[in-house]
């Protein structure tokens, strides 16, 4: 009985799940692709599959990145379906889901608004791979590219949750002179609302979708920390303060004894 209104609650995201693993590309296309002599040979491989939108798309105008925006749109829509035909709080955790999206093609405006503003770079040639339609909040995106201030972005912002980050991390941003508060500060959003929506799935739901979202938190502190490191030029501490948290093995303890460990090891008369 369990497992019927389990199966009922979830038979339209059964479905799609079933359409999508049948559009997967067999790996001898993927390959028959990567020894290709050309892109355009490579792109011509995909007519009569799934991603025949991609040789449209790059027959039509020869950027391969207008192509990959087609898949980001697919992608939306697809998340789009699904809400469409969802209730309660799945409803909510696919919304919450959804705003990866909005977010990444938020971060995209910005970038490019830095590049105007704080680098002085031409970005004509930039905004046309932007998403413009709305996913959840109008974000506005070509007036974000052409303000003049970060507070100016906060403004075309306003009446989404990502004004106030704007607002709380314009001051470092103007301190480090990179977008790093902000995108980080976007990614932790992200993620907490992300966890909030899924606490109220029943507990079968929450264990899983814990582990699923905690590996990916650790895919994406991994490459933050890199980045800490590398790039920024973070002490360890630093670093850890700006994890995203809810990760499924890399939480902030481990990695203090891990960086404790390294420094031991580093400081031993016998290394």
């Amino acid at each position: 009985m369990i497992g019927q209104a389990r199966l009922k609650k979830y038979a339209f995201i059964n479905a799609k799940l079933r359409a999508r693993i049948s559009n997967i590309l067999p790996d001898d296309v993927l390959i028959n692709m990567a020894k290709s002599r050309s892109l355009g040979e490579a792109v011509r491989i995909l007519h009569d599959t799934s991603f025949q939108i991609l040789e449209e798309v790059y027959n039509r105008t020869g950027d391969l990145k207008l192509a990959e925006l087609e898949l980001y749109k697919k992608e939306i829509e697809l998340y789009h379906e699904l809400e469409r035909y969802i209730s309660g709080e799945v409803l909510e955790f696919v919304k919450a889901l959804t705003g990866k999206y909005e977010i990444e093609n938020l971060k995209a405006a910005i970038r490019l608004w830095f590049d105007r503003v704080i680098r002085k770079r031409n970005i004509d040639s930039l905004t046309g791979y932007l998403f413009r339609e709305k996913i959840h909040y109008d974000l506005h995106v070509d007036q974000i590219i052409n303000v003049d201030s970060i507070e100016g972005i906060a403004e075309v912002l306003s009446g989404t949750p990502y004004a106030q980050i704007i607002k709380e991390n314009s001051s470092q941003m103007d301190v480090t002179r990179n977008l790093f508060p902000v995108e980080i500060a976007l990614d932790r959003y992200f993620y907490k609302q992300l966890y909030d929506k899924m606490k109220k799935l029943d507990k079968m739901d929450f264990d899983i979708t814990k582990r699923m979202l905690g590996v990916e938190i650790d895919m994406e502190n991994i490459s933050w920390l890199v980045r800490f490191r590398d790039f920024y030029k973070m002490t360890m501490d630093q670093s850890l303060a700006n994890m995203i948290p809810y990760g499924h093995h890399l939480d902030k303890k481990a990695l203090e004894d891990r960086s404790e460990e390294h420094t031991s090891e580093l400081q031993s008369p016998n290394t």
